[in-house]
């Protein structure tokens, strides 16, 4: 099959999927009118990934247990793995769930101890397409060794064909509940970014992008140190510069809404300057409680349409109650004297420290044109420092 053939094949699977079973009707209508191949394919494609997520479902580990009486392998269900063991690993309980699978705690006993995460991966187990995806981006995170990202330890297949990666066991918050919690001060909270922002640096510089950069995906530890997690929607970057994707095929992806940049909503090329919007989007979450588009009500289109085409509201605005053109004076609310108490200061106050500096720092970081922000994470760090300074 011709390289541009399979790629439009890829694409519409991809849109394909993330659709309903009506909606995915309509989109091949439309999209493969008069071209019955094309629809075959991408049908075929579909019904591979259904069966493929059922024998995740049905079947994810065929290993039987140590001492166990019955020799021959038997199948579980996907939130019955408890026990089980993949390799050297015994499952211990889920930690979490995602679109890419399960998260289990594991417990290795030889040749030394450790305890680990190991997520098993839904995708993966239709092409040798996919396949070369998953061993580009785990030979990426193998490099990426740093204190502020969550190491990968090993990874592998299951006797069922499912991939999986063991990774360390981050127990920590995230970044913004870690926050709250600990009442920090505004600065305290800049000091956090700044360790996100060498963690991104990091993986930008062994050219990845993490691409889904938000709260639950940066845990705090007990030590006050941020770790960033879940590379599984990983960009890697070609060599030659930032502005060429290798490896990760075209077409939609996953990603988080809130923290997604103008150029992920729309299905734009992705550079390392997406991951900086994300941070300044969690950046103005961070100091003011809010994110920067405030949506009377709807669905989610209306949050995208705001990300591509709105202005965003500076942090220093959310510190009074005021929002966007709303009021200038009046009572400020319990809830703009709870957000301040949260970091230790009077709402006045909260507002004072936000207007000017910081909010020029994330309207910066968030600008629509993705070469007007940052230009590296180090850049974005170094703004900080001269605030903090």
């Amino acid at each position: 099959m011709r390289d541009d053939r399979w790629q439009q094949i890829d694409s519409l699977f991809d849109e394909a999927l993330e659709l309903t079973e009506s909606a995915r009707g309509n989109l091949l209508d439309r999209e493969c009118a008069g071209d019955a191949e094309l629809r075959r394919a991408v049908e075929r494609l579909l019904a591979l990934e259904f069966e493929a997520e059922n024998f995740l479902a049905e079947s994810i580990v065929s290993t039987p247990l140590e001492g166990s009486e019955d020799s021959q392998p038997r199948s579980v269900k996907v939130d019955d793995l408890a026990g089980l063991s993949i390799g050297p690993y015994r499952l211990i309980r889920p930690l979490g769930r995602g679109g890419m699978g399960i998260v289990y705690l594991a417990y290795r006993e030889n040749p030394y101890h450790q305890e680990v995460a190991i997520k098993l991966v839904r995708r993966g187990l239709l092409s040798v397409q996919a396949r070369r995806r998953l061993e580009a981006e785990r030979q990426v995170l193998a490099q990426l060794e740093h204190p502020n990202i969550a190491r990968l330890y090993d990874g592998g297949t299951t006797e069922d064909g499912i991939p999986y990666l063991v990774m360390e066991r981050v127990i920590g918050l995230p970044i913004d509940d870690y926050c709250d919690e600990q009442r920090l001060s505004i600065r305290e909270r800049l000091d956090l970014v700044k360790q996100v922002l060498a963690a991104v640096a990091h993986a930008h510089h062994h050219l990845s992008v993490h691409c889904d950069i938000k709260p639950s995906n940066i845990l705090v530890t007990a030590d006050a140190i941020p770790k960033l997690l879940d590379f599984g929607i990983v960009k890697l970057l070609s060599p030659k510069g930032n502005e060429e994707i290798t490896v990760t095929g075209p077409g939609r992806r996953p990603l988080t809404l809130a923290y997604a940049s103008p150029e992920q909503v729309q299905g734009e090329t992705i550079t390392t300057a997406t991951d900086l919007y994300s941070v300044g989007v969690l950046l103005h979450q961070l100091l003011c409680g809010h994110l920067p588009y405030e949506l009377a009500s709807g669905p989610e289109s209306g949050l995208g349409r705001a990300i591509v085409e709105d202005d965003p509201i500076p942090p220093s605005r959310f510190s009074l109650g005021l929002r966007g053109k709303g009021r200038e004076d009046g009572e400020i609310s319990e809830s703009s004297e709870a957000l301040a108490q949260s970091r230790r200061l009077t709402p006045r106050e909260l507002e004072l420290c936000l207007r000017g500096d910081l909010d020029a720092i994330v309207r910066k970081a968030i600008r629509k044109e993705p070469h007007l922000r940052y230009t590296s994470a180090e850049t974005f760090a170094d703004d900080i420092d001269r605030y903090l300074e």
